[in-house]
């Protein structure tokens, strides 16, 4: 089976489908905005990229992956998707491929707003360009926490199937085992496990250190119980907590930036705002999606430190082997967790042998969190459930 993948970033979609099909891709397309982060996939696969904006390429593949970053639709954006054009990222790759590659399916991921009502304009016109290049048009939403590896990370994946019917797609229920039994997985001799994205040790943080001092040694398991994610989750939610947060700084000596820190997120809490919290982060069985903040303040779930890299990779499903070629860490969860792609990559070599039922029209959504589907012509205003 031949595939290629466009703007691989990191590489989870394109190392999955490798994973599937056994086979390494005929071509990896994207373009020099991207090579920081395209670098690290095609360091593993040793091969160069072809850059899409002055090259075209038009040998026929049987599928392509695709990941064209989409700020627009992330759940951390408030603004409309039109305020962004990185929205043009979706357009332009689904175009070239479309046009020159003709591949008999296109699978692409983006973010959860894809399949909500603000992806609403972009998935219109997504469909229009599927209609436009006689093309079906899907989407499969889901979350990596039921592809195997315990992270709750919400994704959209969208399909453009060479056919004027849209495949039904399976649903996907794998379970995964709890965070520590997980990442017990990572061999001893693997890299980047004394490599951390915190200079600072956690055991000198003096939130964690409030932490572990107002509810000892089992934190973790009292975090869980009472629903608390954070430091400053558990001082907002907890009455008194923030005044006693705030003595035990002062008592401690604690750097006056911790301290204003402290009293400024009270502060937020008090007039009914929220923040981005740094603060320590506590999971014991499932971890939130690796982005933003929480990248940097994940407390292991059996040991008083932080994440190491190597962790964090393991989290996004990149093999073993997979080694980084800059230090720009927080390019491991701009990124496909491989277990998800490779469910993903399954539904294309699936659509491909035809072995999956077909809409009566030229869409289908999935929603694999609550298992239901629904169907429709390209042209319907029936755009979600």
């Amino acid at each position: 089976m031949k595939w290629g993948s466009i703007i691989p970033l990191i590489g989870g979609f394109t190392v999955a489908g490798y994973q599937v099909t056994n086979q390494k891709p005929d071509v990896i397309l994207s373009q020099p905005a991207f090579a920081s982060n395209d670098s690290h996939c095609l360091n593993y696969f040793d091969m160069e990229m072809v850059d899409y904006t002055k090259e075209v390429y038009d040998k026929h593949l049987d599928f392509v992956v695709a990941v064209p970053p989409c700020s627009a639709l992330s759940s951390l954006n408030c603004k409309s998707c039109a305020d962004y054009e990185s929205v043009n990222f979706l357009y332009d790759t689904s175009r070239y491929v479309l046009k020159n590659i003709k591949p008999t399916v296109l699978v692409g991921e983006n973010a959860p707003g894809l399949s909500q009502p603000k992806g609403i304009p972009v998935k219109q016109r997504l469909m229009e360009i599927a209609e436009e290049f006689g093309y079906s048009f899907s989407m499969f939403f889901t979350t990596t926490s039921l592809h195997g590896i315990p992270q709750n990370r919400q994704r959209t994946f969208y399909f453009f199937t060479k056919n004027d019917k849209a495949p039904i797609h399976k649903y996907y229920h794998n379970i995964p085992m709890p965070l520590e039994d997980y990442l017990g997985w990572i061999p001893k001799d693997a890299t980047y496990q004394d490599v951390y994205v915190q200079k600072e040790q956690l055991t000198d943080n003096f939130f964690w250190k409030f932490l572990r001092e107002e509810l000892g040694p089992d934190y973790r398991q009292i975090m869980h119980d009472r629903n608390r994610r954070s430091v400053l989750s558990y001082c907002r939610r907890t009455d008194g907590a923030f005044e006693k947060l705030i003595n035990f700084l002062e008592r401690e000596k604690a750097p006056d930036k911790v301290l204003e820190k402290a009293k400024y997120a009270q502060q937020k809490f008090n007039a009914g705002g929220g923040l981005w919290d740094a603060s320590p982060n506590i999971f014991i069985n499932t971890i939130n999606a690796l982005q933003g903040r929480l990248f940097q303040a994940a407390v292991h779930p059996l040991q008083d430190r932080w994440y190491n890299v190597r962790e964090y990779m393991h989290l996004m499903g990149l093999p073993h082997d997979f080694q980084l070629v800059n230090e720009n860490y927080g390019q491991i969860c701009q990124n496909v967790p491989v277990c998800t792609a490779a469910d993903m990559v399954r539904e294309a070599t699936r659509i491909i042998a035809g072995n999956c039922d077909w809409s009566k029209g030229g869409y289908s959504f999935t929603d694999n969190t609550r298992g239901l589907q629904t169907t429709a012509t390209l042209d319907s205003s029936s755009l979600f459930f």
